[in-house]
């Protein structure tokens, strides 16, 4: 999935916190995720989360769920048939270099 920033929500301290993550460029970027057809002909997408090693809201007690991000050259091997289970958790595992912006709540 193409983006080019995703909004994730914490609580901190009884407060709903946003966060938007963009790349530092802020040029679209790759989401991994795995889609299905239903028998009704309907599309279903989810993106692949995991957790990010270092707190990106600067609360080390709150764990946050980052989206795998798909580099351009993984991207191949990220779509491909064939690809062996040790790339795709290459791939899942691989840092990526993203900056954060807070949303103000009003």
């Amino acid at each position: 999935m193409l983006v080019t920033g995703i909004v994730a929500t914490y609580l901190n301290d009884g407060v709903l916190q946003r966060i938007l993550i963009q790349a530092k460029d802020t040029k679209p970027f790759t989401l991994a995720g795995i889609y299905n057809v239903t028998n009704d002909v309907f599309l279903t997408v989810s993106i692949i989360n995991t957790l990010k090693k270092e707190s990106i809201t600067g609360n080390k007690s709150i764990p946050l769920k980052m989206p795998v991000i798909i580099r351009e050259a993984q991207r191949e091997d990220w779509l491909g048939l064939n690809t062996e289970m040790k790339t795709i958790k290459i791939i899942v595992k691989s840092a990526n270099e993203l900056q954060l912006y807070t949303i103000k709540t009003t």
